[in-house]
């Protein structure tokens, strides 16, 4: 089988009113269709998701261009489309960095060969683990009134968040994990400990690596949450996301790139500032050895077993 042509359609959806995320509003969803057609007469399809240049970093336009101009002639015409692992490497040869393009190419390959073999696609990648899937739902950024509105009730117009209370936490209960707008959830606790217990709990929902904060003079209770929470700042007594940043009166550097460390999959914690983008380079010229033994290396466990 051989891929004998690659054709890309953009779709556009208008959302029934501008969707408002951070700094950027999109009055529609972008996406794009890809097609690809092999000389067995078996067409894969694969559609690439929302994406925009303030989002994902591409938008129709050039995710259209880098398919058809470099990954097209590269790597996709006249390849088996079976060799998915052969075709993204070429890919990545020929243009670094496009994902969005890269993935829907991807999507794409796997419904081909899904439908030559007679197999869902989830087939090929481990079998089914979900029987169904759960579709996010987003309100966009506005005024608390708007989004009173969109959610189906109201607030009076001098009110300038909106408080939720909240007893659940877990994966299946959305105000327990990130809202990045005017909305706040709060949860009553009852002792320190359970206190703690429940900062690791919503940190298993989402979260893990950025920062949290408390308002207190108990430097216990300031050491225990810094021990508890898998977080790479901890802000005491201050406003918690503008202070995480850096400020003149808190020693954090300043930054708009908070590291959130291997809890988050980042490289480091820090906050990411001058440092981070200057090259060193380590010189070393011979010492005398210094080196442990293995009784001091493994302490307690030092010629023990374990299973």
């Amino acid at each position: 089988m051989k891929i004998t042509k690659v054709e890309c359609i953009p779709v556009t959806l208008p959302y029934k009113k501008p969707m408002k995320i951070g700094k950027h509003t999109s009055p529609a969803a972008n996406s794009i269709v890809v097609k690809i057609y092999t000389d067995e007469g078996i067409t894969g399809i694969g559609e690439s998701g929302h994406g925009g240049i303030g989002y994902t970093g591409d938008n129709q336009d050039s995710i259209i261009s880098v398919i058809k101009e470099n990954y097209a002639p590269a790597a996709l015409l006249g390849e088996d489309p079976f060799n998915i692992e052969k075709i993204v490497a070429r890919m990545e040869k020929a243009a670094k960095y496009s994902y969005q393009a890269m993935a829907v190419v991807d999507y794409a390959l796997h419904d081909v060969v899904g439908k030559a073999l007679g197999v869902p696609v989830y087939k090929l990648l481990g079998g089914l683990s979900n029987e169904k899937i759960r579709l996010g739902f987003v309100i966009g950024f506005g005024t608390p009134q708007e989004m009173a509105a969109v959610a189906g009730f109201s607030i009076h117009e001098d009110r300038k968040f909106i408080i939720v209370k909240e007893d659940r936490i877990g994966k299946q209960y959305h105000f327990s994990s990130e809202k990045l707008t005017t909305v706040l959830a709060i949860f009553k606790y009852s002792g320190f400990d359970n206190a703690l217990e429940m900062v690791r709990q919503i940190y298993e929902v989402g979260g893990k690596g950025h920062s949290c904060g408390i308002y207190s003079f108990n430097d216990d209770h300031i050491h225990r949450l810094a021990m508890v929470a898998p977080v790479s700042r901890m802000m005491v007594r201050q406003p918690q996301s503008k202070a995480n940043a850096g400020s003149f009166t808190n020693g954090m550097p300043m930054t708009s790139s908070l590291g959130c460390g291997i809890w988050g999959g980042n490289i480091t914690n820090e906050n990411i500032h001058l440092k981070h983008y200057m090259n060193v380079t380590w010189v070393a010229r011979p010492i005398p050895e210094d080196r442990p033994s293995e009784a001091e290396l493994f302490g307690e466990f030092y010629n023990t077993e374990t299973l």
